[in-house]
């Protein structure tokens, strides 16, 4: 039966939303890495007091809203609401394109997206992060634009809401959403190639999309164009830098460097684990140093060859062998289907002995450029990872797409009229809902639930005091309880502007080891008293007077007298 255009955007939103809904309430939610609860707390305002869009990771556009959403609301989570929000959007937007393709098979369509986000991604949106969250929007962009036949690209109901799905996967994470841009540019030549010149129309659609991201830019470059700021991207540039690419020096291997900085190696130990704020009076310009330290000490660069054949090798084994993950539904669906592609496009070019197989071969080479960018430039975290075969997964559907439904065959169609086949389709649909659902709930399961710490709580309840959270305790309900009068030991966010505020307020004017002596300043951490050096950046044999003042399950609030 098919379905009027009111009941397909209905279902359209309902088939995302309570797929989510069910994951939420069985799974639970938590952040994976702590970048998005240091932005969390710049939105919310518990790091300066007042909601502020500077969220550094995502572009202000997007942060600017959320931040003025905790104005007017304070009490909803609204950086969780949004960005899930997001996710049901491009959900939906992609769920409507299938429907509007097969009219007559809504629950097929419905079931085959319902059980394709459970087996791959599920998981990835109740365990989340900002980056992987970019991904999958850019992805629905690219897969939904292969849908939608040419005749309708220009329309307002289908052309307004891709342009803003990808300006939204823009500044939710600029990077994926530019490697987007190169598939939805091939997709974009594949359905106008032979008539660019006669249909002139065709080119609003890429000025429109290149106008909006250039809008985006502009404003995010416009909030960050102080001179504060600009200082404080240079040191975060080069932060990132050595903490991500080239790691801290070894304190054995560079004395030099760390005795021209006035640093122990106890000291470099905790610069090393995110606790800038314990060493003495560490700044930006120490950064500075130890970056231009790494980069004049660095080897000549390689030969060219051995950097492609390294670059290559290295693509191989994260791509195929997947040696730095758990392999699962995700890993094998993005080997399976460029696999499928290749497959398809050889058979097609075969057959036809036209040139529609071009642009899928396009696609797969967009592909493997984006792979092997990503390994020459040698920064793989886990969530790249899962990024990179979202779109590659996506990306390779988009390609088959291309193939077998904008080709004038309509293959698709041909074989879902026929009762049997779309029989089985239906049976394998409910199947992959099944094991997705299976799956995600074995990962899901594996995955403890963060503690709910009670720190926060403890610190609202002594307003006229300064809590030092350690690093490691950031992942531990800032949202749920967030407290004005904790700061972090380390992280991205210090020595920016932010953190001069931040100070202000707590009547700080500047926070090192030496703060922890004054009567209200306190130090909160996971480590037992046989470790406090350790995280204070004392050698073991530096005599330390402290108290616990608290025990809150296994955190520990420490009140420092003296060093020394």
């Amino acid at each position: 039966m098919e379905l009027s255009p009111r009941k397909r955007r209905l279902l359209s939103l309902a088939v995302p939303a309570v797929l989510l809904l069910a994951a939420l309430a069985l799974y639970g939610f938590d952040y994976t890495v702590n970048d998005d609860v240091a932005m969390v707390t710049i939105l919310n305002g518990s790091y300066t007091g007042t909601p502020d869009a500077h969220a550094i990771f995502i572009q202000y556009p997007l942060s600017w809203v959320i931040a003025a959403l905790y104005t007017l609301l304070p009490a909803v989570s609204w950086y969780r609401v949004v960005l899930l929000g997001i996710y049901v959007l491009a959900s939906a937007f992609l769920l409507c394109q299938l429907l509007c393709r097969f009219p007559r098979h809504s629950v097929l369509a419905s079931l085959l997206l319902a059980g394709s986000v459970a087996l791959l991604w599920l998981g990835q949106m109740v365990r989340f992060t900002f980056s992987t969250c970019g991904a999958f929007v850019s992805g629905a962009v690219i897969l939904s634009y292969a849908l939608i036949p040419r005749e309708e690209d220009l329309r307002p109901g289908k052309l307004l809401p891709l342009l803003g799905l990808f300006w939204l996967s823009y500044c939710i994470r600029n990077y994926f959403a530019l490697a987007g841009l190169l598939f939805l540019g091939i997709i974009w030549l594949c359905k106008y190639h032979d008539r660019l010149l006669r249909e002139r129309r065709c080119w609003l659609i890429p000025l429109a999309g290149l106008l909006g991201l250039g809008l985006c830019v502009g404003v995010n470059t416009l909030a960050y164009s102080a001179p504060e700021w600009q200082d404080f991207l240079t040191y975060n540039e080069e932060r990132s830098y050595v903490q991500d690419y080239s790691g801290i020096p070894s304190y054995s291997d560079n004395q030099e460097l760390y005795t021209a900085l006035g640093l122990t190696s106890a000291e470099r130990d905790t610069i090393s684990r995110y606790r800038y704020l314990l060493t003495g009076s560490f700044g930006p310009e120490d950064f500075h140093g130890i970056y231009e330290y790494v980069t004049a000490r660095e080897e000549a660069p390689e030969p060219l060859g051995q950097t492609a054949l390294r670059t290559f090798k290295d693509t191989v084994r994260r791509y195929l062998l997947c040696s730095s993950e758990t392999v699962g539904p995700l890993q094998v669906a993005s080997i399976a289907l460029p696999v499928l592609l290749l497959a398809a496009a050889v058979w097609f070019s075969i057959r036809d002995r036209r040139h529609w197989w071009v642009f899928p071969l396009l696609i797969l080479l967009g592909l493997a450029c984006m792979w092997l960018y990503i390994c020459y430039q040698g920064r793989y975290p886990p969530r790249v990872a899962l990024s990179l075969r979202i779109l590659t997964v996506t990306a390779s559907a988009a390609g088959l797409t291309l193939l077998l439904v904008q080709r004038p065959l309509h293959l698709p169609g041909q074989l879902l009229a026929r009762r049997g086949a779309s029989a089985a389709a239906v049976l394998a649909a409910l199947v992959l809902l099944g094991v997705g659902l299976g799956a995600t709930w074995l990962r899901a399961g594996r995955e403890p639930a963060y503690q709910r710490a009670s720190f926060y709580t403890y610190a609202d309840e002594h307003p006229e005091n300064v809590y030092l959270r350690d690093t490691q305790l950031t992942m531990f309900g800032s949202e749920e309880h967030p407290s004005l009068n904790t700061l972090n030991t380390g992280s991205w966010l210090h020595f920016s502007p932010l953190y001069e505020r931040k100070l202000e307020r707590l009547g700080l004017r500047e926070v090192n080891r030496d703060t922890l002596l004054e009567p209200n300043v306190y130090l909160i951490t996971a480590a037992k008293e046989t470790q406090l050096r350790a995280v204070l950046g004392l050698s073991e044999d530096t005599p330390i007077q402290y108290e616990v003042a608290e025990q809150l399950d296994s955190v520990y609030v420490y009140q420092i007298h003296a060093i020394g």
